[in-house]
């Protein structure tokens, strides 16, 4: 996937940490990303939360 390697979470694979990499590809489909227009008013917080909370659960099913 193009980008991928714009994470730092090889680094820490390079030294024997496990890491998950989560994206929302938001540089390939969100105008405002890293941009002074990306203000917390763009923020969809109902989708935000369901997304946590659905990371919640597979953190804490691999960490089983």
């Amino acid at each position: 996937m193009p980008g991928i390697d714009w994470s730092d979470h090889w680094a820490f694979e390079q030294y024997g940490f496990p890491a998950m990499m989560v994206t929302d590809t938001a540089p390939f489909r969100y105008p405002h990303y890293h941009r002074p227009s990306d203000t917390p008013d763009k923020v969809d917080v109902e989708s935000l939360a369901r997304v946590v909370k659905g990371m919640e659960r597979v953190i804490r099913d691999a960490a089983r």
